[in-house]
């Protein structure tokens, strides 16, 4: 099916991912370790307590988390002109990360220059890498290239690209 383009089309520009993290201090920390990112800014609380607004639904139905679930922090990292929003929340009954055959988000994927060293600052930062690296068979990304899945301290799924010439 094709969709004709109309003027509320994407602009073709990505934005963010939001990752929600057991601990926003240990995730910056991780990501700082792993790819050097960056803290842009942490958003400030009071803007999304879980109150009503006159005329506005609580945040839990604006966003779709449990009501009663209480967001703890919010921060925004830029990873090689990436941005992450992590959230930290405060719910009862939050499950552990999705696996990889799960439906929804499965992954964040960043090209890296050396792959190997990469995964030894995964594992020096508390993360695990699955059996790796494989090659890229795809002339689309270069045939050839490598590719490593790894996992962060709280389970999710990050893979790591590095291009055959910088190997």
């Amino acid at each position: 099916m094709t969709v004709p383009p109309t003027s509320a089309a994407a602009t073709g520009q990505f934005h963010h991912v939001g990752v929600t993290v057991p601990s926003i201090a240990r995730a910056t920390e991780f990501f700082a370790a792993v790819l050097d990112a960056n803290v842009l800014y942490d958003v400030p609380l009071a803007a999304y307590d879980d109150k009503p607004v006159p005329e506005v639904e609580p945040l839990s139905a604006r966003m779709g988390f449990p009501a009663g679930s209480r967001i703890k922090a919010i921060r925004m990292l830029e990873v090689a002109h990436v941005r992450l929003e992590l959230f930290e929340f405060e719910e009862e009954t939050q499950q552990a990360a999705a696996r990889p055959c799960d439906l929804g988000m499965q992954h964040l994927a960043f090209y890296v220059e050396n792959i190997h060293r990469t995964v030894e600052r995964v594992q020096a930062a508390g993360g695990r890498a699955f059996a790796g690296p494989g090659t890229v068979a795809n002339p689309f990304f270069g045939n050839g290239h490598l590719w490593w899945y790894c996992v962060a301290p709280w389970g999710s799924i990050i893979e790591l690209l590095c291009a055959k010439a910088q190997l």
